[in-house]
């Protein structure tokens, strides 16, 4: 009991002391002259920038300059427009700050980068998800094909020195137009592709067929604005002091969320009306991630509500499950071997036990947390 209240009292010992540090410790970025500057921002359509269905701004940038702001204590002020334009506006020192800026020593000249990248972003064509004529497998399937691009993006660049090296030859289609209307235009046959970075929401009805290249993506400032520059490199270089994750957990949890491999392939949809229901072999009894109801026999647990996600999430397509239970893992691996199911969850074994066994593994389905209980 006495070592019980000690580490009570310790541990509010310790949240005081952070209190007091917080309240206490000043932080230049936090200065008074600072805490009213208005910061005129460039606003794009896209996965940096973007409104929900309540009209509430949201994306990689707006979350990222709101973790700025609480070092730097600006406001911001939205300049809207495409991005090819924002990027003259900044050149001429009409907005102060603008996102998803890969570096290009043509810029530098103009511009003023970050010293940390907000991530890496890669790039890739996008043709409509009922198209059968272009393949990943050959790529002279776009030979004579117009591939839309954004007008003086990094992306364009690596999308010519793609073709060039890969020996295709495209119309490369330089656009102005926001993603989602380029997008449409894809989907609708104005365009026969559209090179962007691996985002796309489900409802666009598109798939990426190949990858032309990646890079880091920068805060660029206007070269008239060296002082916003010198405070931005602080508050980015507290963020990653404070979580040195934060820029791979917003990406993640921008892209991966709204980028899906939703929409088969017109190969994958083949493959399934061939193939016909999937069957998933599961241990009995290892319950939350799966478990035989006893009553009914029926399939239960976190397995059970992920197969039925997957089945709505795939753009329409005919997906269905037959999960079957196995006394142990050892058993259902048995039945893989013998062909009886098509997959087996949940495994827990590394890469080179997985190649010593002749099995292949997923990416993770679901992940947990282990926690001592004291």
């Amino acid at each position: 009991m006495l070592y019980l209240r000690y580490v009570r009292r310790l541990t509010l010992l310790s949240m005081l002391v952070a209190l007091l540090l917080c309240i206490v410790v000043p932080r230049p970025a936090l200065a008074q002259e600072s805490y009213q500057e208005v910061v005129r921002v460039g606003w794009f359509d896209s996965q940096f920038c973007y409104r929900d269905e309540f009209g509430r701004r949201c994306g990689i940038d707006y979350e990222y300059r709101h973790r700025i702001s609480a070092y730097t204590g600006w406001t911001y002020e939205y300049v809207e427009d495409s991005w090819p334009n924002l990027l003259q506006l900044l050149m001429d020192g009409e907005i102060d700050l603008l996102c998803d800026v890969s570096y290009k020593p043509e810029r530098a000249e103009h511009i003023l980068y970050a010293d940390i990248p907000m991530g890496t972003e890669s790039y890739y064509i996008y043709v409509d998800a009922h198209n059968a004529d272009i393949t990943a497998e050959d790529f002279h399937t776009l030979d004579g094909k117009r591939i839309g691009v954004k007008k003086g993006s990094v992306q364009e660049g690596f999308l010519r020195d793609w073709a060039e090296k890969n020996d295709v030859t495209i119309e490369v289609i330089p656009m102005v137009e926001d993603e989602d209307e380029s997008m449409e235009m894809v989907t609708q046959g104005h365009l026969d592709g559209y090179a962007s970075i691996y985002s796309f929401a489900p409802e666009q009805e598109v798939i990426p067929v190949c990858r032309v290249g990646s890079s880091d993506y920068f805060y660029a400032v206007s070269r008239d604005r060296p002082d916003l520059l010198a405070e931005l490199n602080v508050a980015m270089a507290g963020i990653q002091e404070e979580d040195p994750y934060f820029n791979q957990w917003l990406s993640e949890e921008r892209y991966h969320v709204t980028s899906t491999d939703a929409l088969l392939t017109p190969a994958q949809e083949a493959w399934l009306a061939e193939h016909g229901t999937i069957r998933i072999g599961y241990c009995d009894d290892c319950l939350p991630f799966c478990d035989a109801d006893e009553g009914t026999g029926e399939l239960t647990g976190a397995l059970k509500d992920y197969l039925a996600h997957a089945e709505s999430s795939l753009g329409g397509a005919d997906v269905r499950f037959e999960a079957t239970a196995w006394p142990s893992t050892a058993a259902a691996l048995e039945a893989l071997e013998s062909g009886d199911v098509d997959c087996v969850f949940p495994v827990y074994v590394s890469s080179f036990d997985a190649d010593q066994m002749g099995i292949r593994l997923t990416s993770p389905a679901m992940f947990t947390e282990m926690n001592a209980i004291v």
